[in-house]
């Protein structure tokens, strides 16, 4: 484990005490997350069934990856790190997040049988 005192919870089960206190690994589809629906909209990312629209960029697919981390909106002092696609989470890319950690955010597509680095980068220090 690399943290010590985390917690895991279903996103059924989180509250916004939880997301407002805390930091967030978020993993899930925004169709199927309930915790991923009550903070999307204060991130810098919209998922459509058809395509992920992430820092002023669309990626056109229908099934896009992408893992980033970011601010928690709710608390600056805290930070969000995502784990979503419009599609399936099956067949990840990324598997082991300590050794691909070393951009702020990476994004795939699946083409084919696998899934193509399609973008990756950092913030500024603005978080833009």
């Amino acid at each position: 484990m690399y943290f010590t005192g985390a917690y895991s919870l279903k996103d059924t089960d989180v509250k916004a005490r939880d997301i407002a206190h805390s930091n967030l690994i978020l993993v899930g589809t925004i169709f199927d997350n309930k915790a991923i629906q009550n903070i999307v909209d204060q991130l810098p990312i919209r998922i459509a069934e058809d395509h992920i629209l992430f820092r002023n960029r669309r990626f056109s697919g229908k099934n896009i990856f992408i893992s980033f981390v970011y601010p928690n909106p709710f608390n600056p002092d805290k930070y969000v790190v995502m784990i979503a696609s419009n599609g399936t989470l099956e067949n990840i890319p990324i598997k082991d997040f300590s050794n691909d950690g070393k951009f702020d955010f990476m994004v795939y597509n699946y083409i084919g049988d696998r899934y193509e680095l399609s973008s990756s980068g950092n913030f500024d220090n603005n978080w833009q």
